[in-house]
């Protein structure tokens, strides 16, 4: 019996509905999929110490996982071990409504808002006694608590607290990578390049040889020592985990140029600037090379980029010089001679305010205020906000201090933001 045109009609639209409903759910199931597979590379790299893999993980699963407070929570430490400041208060901001679900989750919340407090160098002093009460009686947390201490002491240069902190991390916890980590940093403040923080990154590699953070800093290090040749293995075994980590692009490249590869290394650094123009270091290795290679107008105009980029770079201000002169412009080269001249002066001054002066009394008006002076006058987008925010921490200790108000005025009215200006102006007087 023939199937009337109204029955083979409904079968059609039924087959059809069908298939919708089994693309959807396919669609669906395979994004879950995804999700799952970037939350769990997430934890690898989270566990292995490997932040910046993490938080790009995490961030990629993270809308399928938004209503699901442990996730939210794990997503917002991640974010704050990797720096990513911004994300981790987003995220601790979307699990406020939540804090009633549970007291663990409400504790959990408050001691991540702290941790983060403390990171960034803003805990009060209540909160700093409340997190090393803390770290003593629950040793679970000890080095969660202690990694986010020191790293608020590091951030705002008081080194001697520093230095407390992570010996105390290192007499209870010997074998946390981590710690021979930081301790590697705080080490090669007190002396760039030397053999003590080259101990303590190599440490932390024998504790963990997928912490990459230390393997970079390692690497960086032997780099910076002339030691190219065992830098390079350091860089490569990065990119085998990182595969778009920058800092190790540029760091094998500038092996390659050690080793007078210049075409090998100047095609590695095309492909950085490529990707990323307004990055300073690469525009500076890159305009390096060429000039090796006698490239030397093409060098000029990577390096003049990363002068503009990075105004406190001797290296780069040095280079700029030795182009001009190669090209036979002397009154410039004359010029950016005396500009470096000037900017190793106040980098050494900027170093004995910063890592002696300040070190005798992290609230010394003076040293703070002059701190901010040296930062400003040297500029640049890295050096302005530190020197913002070191005048900040003057007003802080003293709401009326005329100089650093005048200070301000003065700033302020070269980036023509005229209303701030006048009010510091008032302010100074």
């Amino acid at each position: 019996m023939k199937s009337s045109p109204m029955r083979r009609l409904l079968r059609g639209i039924l087959l059809i509905v069908l298939l919708v409903a089994l693309a959807a759910g396919g669609y669906a199931a395979f994004h879950w999929h995804t999700a799952n597979s970037h939350l769990r590379q997430a934890k690898a790299a989270f566990d292995r110490f490997d932040y910046e893999t993490a938080h790009t993980e995490v961030m990629q699963c993270f809308p399928y996982y938004s209503n699901d407070p442990d996730i939210v929570l794990l997503a917002a430490r991640i974010s704050r071990r990797a720096d990513a400041i911004g994300d981790a208060r987003r995220f601790l901001d979307s699990l406020e409504p939540l804090r009633n679900r549970s007291d663990k989750l409400a504790d959990d919340i408050r001691l991540e808002n702290l941790l983060l407090d403390a990171q960034e160098g803003k805990a009060s002093v209540f909160s700093y006694q409340s997190l090393s009460e803390l770290s003593k009686s629950d040793a679970t947390k000890r080095e969660l608590i202690l990694e986010a201490m020191f790293r608020g002491m590091y951030v705002t240069h008081r080194f001697n607290r520093a230095l407390e902190i992570i010996t105390e991390w290192l007499s209870s916890t010997p074998a946390d990578p981590r710690a021979f980590y930081w301790y590697g940093l705080l080490l090669d403040k007190k002396n760039p390049h030397g053999p003590e923080a080259a101990s303590a990154f190599a440490q932390a590699l024998e504790r963990n040889p997928d912490h990459m953070d230390a393997r970079l800093a390692l690497a960086q290090l032997l780099l910076d020592s002339l030691d190219a040749g065992a830098a390079e293995p350091h860089f490569q075994y990065v990119l085998t985990l990182r595969p778009a980590s920058v800092a190790a692009k540029i760091g094998l490249a500038r092996c390659r140029s050690a080793a007078g590869e210049f075409h090998l290394a100047e095609t590695q650094l095309r492909d950085v600037v490529a990707a990323e123009p307004e990055n300073p270091l690469a525009l500076r290795e890159l305009g390096i090379v060429l000039m090796q290679q006698g490239k030397l107008d093409e060098a000029l105009v990577h390096l003049q980029h990363a002068g503009k980029l990075w105004p406190h770079d001797l290296s780069t201000c040095y280079n700029l010089q030795q182009a001009y002169h190669r090209l036979g412009r002397e009154t410039a080269a004359q010029q950016q001679l005396e500009k470096h001249r000037m900017l190793d002066q106040r980098l050494r001054q900027l170093r004995k305010l910063l890592y002696v002066d300040l070190q005798k009394n992290p609230n010394d008006l003076a040293v703070l205020h002059e701190l901010g002076k040296v930062a400003l006058q040297i500029g640049g987008p890295e050096m302005e906000p530190q020197g913002l925010a070191w005048l900040q921490r003057a007003l802080q200790i003293d709401a009326r201090h005329k100089e650093t108000y005048a200070l301000l005025a003065d700033y302020y009215q070269t980036k023509n933001n005229h209303e701030m200006a006048e009010r510091c102006r008032r302010l100074a007087q």
